[in-house]
């Protein structure tokens, strides 16, 4: 509610992202996380089991759309 996120976005909401983080360019607070690599993103363990090193498919939404992101994960 906080974030107008619509009825029927399932995932992870971010609710606020750290200026230091090396993906403050991908991510912002009301952005929720669908999917991570074909993934449901029901909880934040899953999430980060879901991801691997190298590049990465997220499914997004954010602003009243839906989208997929690439995110490069560092071993």
């Amino acid at each position: 509610e906080e974030f107008g996120i619509r009825d029927g976005v399932d995932g992870i909401v971010i609710k606020r992202v750290a200026p230091d983080s090396p993906y403050v360019r991908h991510f912002e607070a009301g952005m929720v996380i669908v999917e991570v690599n074909d993934r449901p993103a029901r909880s934040l363990d899953g999430a980060r089991k879901a991801l691997r090193p190298g590049v990465n498919k997220l499914y997004v939404f954010s602003r009243g759309r839906t989208g997929y992101i690439g995110l490069r994960m560092r071993e």
